[in-house]
């Protein structure tokens, strides 16, 4: 798993992907050059977006700009439908949209007044996964239509203005500095990484650090260094049969009880229980 930037989420000859996703997630902030929808289908669910925390609800649909820092908060259950999509996808019939910010990045359907068109939303957003589950013949022409649609509405009834040429400057200099720093945790993320040692990697002294980092990510680097110990230790809770405390270890926790105390915070379960949950899910498969 790399640290920071998610690359090739998409195909090259067709830069699209849909998904959708029940249960609870752990990611560390992370960005993307995809612009992507995330569509509430039922329940609650917590993302950070540029450092400000959004709570989405049934209808709601957030929208993430290419290289936006996201991550997911909290650990409470949801259905919800993701859509990556490049902009080159798009970019033949509305070059600007990679210039717009959406003022409220967050779209709900229950404000918009025209019932057609928060039907429209809904139906197009179903009628995508449908069709890219199915892939039946010329699949990627009524994807492409559907997309147009659903992006039109959005330019419609979302508040959006142009990104002036100095914040895109300053998105791309803070992405380059958190790229150092995560490319530093991703190669010694198993070894002990004090805030000193990684705010000289960011030539930063430790109080301008730790500030830019959390205004950057919206969680400490402690935080975000513990999510990152806690997907590696997924990785091999799932693939190996190494035992807990040596797991543990691999991953970067000095102590059991620290692993155990925050991996449950994290996932809401313990690393053993997480174990058994994946061998229960592997076993009802075969």
């Amino acid at each position: 798993m790399g640290a920071f930037r998610q690359e090739h989420i998409v195909d090259k000859d067709f830069p699209f992907l849909l998904f959708s996703h029940e249960d609870n997630i752990t990611f560390p902030p992370h960005w993307h050059d995809e612009i992507e929808l995330i569509y509430m289908l039922d329940g609650e669910c917590e993302v950070w977006l540029n450092n400000t925390l959004y709570k989405l609800n049934k209808g709601n649909l957030l929208i993430i700009g290419s290289r936006e820092i996201h991550h997911f908060s909290n650990n409470k259950k949801s259905r919800k439908i993701f859509i990556q999509f490049n902009l080159s996808l798009v970019s033949n019939i509305y070059n600007d949209l990679n210039k717009l910010k959406f003022i409220n990045p967050v779209f709900e359907s229950d404000k918009i007044s025209d019932k057609h068109y928060k039907m429209e939303l809904e139906r197009q957003i179903l009628d995508l996964k449908q069709e890219f589950i199915q892939k039946k013949s010329a699949y990627k022409l009524n994807l492409m239509a559907g997309l147009y649609r659903i992006i039109a509405v959005l330019l419609r009834f979302t508040p959006i203005e142009y990104y002036s040429k100095g914040e895109k400057t300053k998105q791309n200099q803070r992405i380059n500095l958190l790229s150092r720093i995560y490319k530093y945790v991703e190669y010694h993320y198993n070894e002990n990484i004090s805030i000193d040692q990684i705010a000289k990697v960011a030539n930063f002294s430790t109080y301008h650090f730790t500030r830019f980092f959390k205004k950057s990510t919206g969680i400490t680097f402690l935080s975000y260094l513990h999510l990152y110990r806690v997907e590696k230790s997924k990785n091999l809770l799932e693939s190996s049969s190494k035992k807990i405390i040596e797991i543990a270890m691999l991953s970067g926790f000095d102590n059991i009880k620290t692993y155990n105390r925050v991996f449950k915070d994290y996932t809401g379960m313990t690393p053993s229980e997480y174990r058994k949950n994946i061998e229960q899910i592997q076993d009802s498969n075969i």
